[in-house]
């Protein structure tokens, strides 16, 4: 095999790679939210009490950019260890 070859095999890899973890953390947050809501058991009586509270506290649309970023992150460094292994690999190769 030469090395353009391995070159190209790494990069198909890496590509399989970053989509499968970018679709199991998306599938792992849809299970998340669909457990999540299944399982929801509402508190009326005590929410009754916090009315006057939770009315002055409630935003429509806003979520955090960190259940977002968390994933990237880990296929980031993924990504980049597996580059290193690749190099130090075809280093000591030829």
């Amino acid at each position: 095999m030469s090395n353009r070859d391995q070159k190209k095999s790494y990069i198909k890899f890496c590509i399989t790679g970053v989509i499968c973890i970018l679709l199991a953390s998306f599938l792992f947050f849809m299970v998340r939210g669909w457990y999540l809501t299944t399982n929801y058991v509402p508190d009326i009586l005590s929410a009754y009490e916090n009315s006057r509270m939770l009315q002055s506290e409630v935003t429509f649309g806003a979520s955090s950019i960190l259940t977002y970023l968390y994933p990237l992150v880990g296929v980031g460094i993924f990504s980049l260890f597996v580059l290193w292994k690749y190099r130090t690999s075809a280093a000591n190769n030829h």
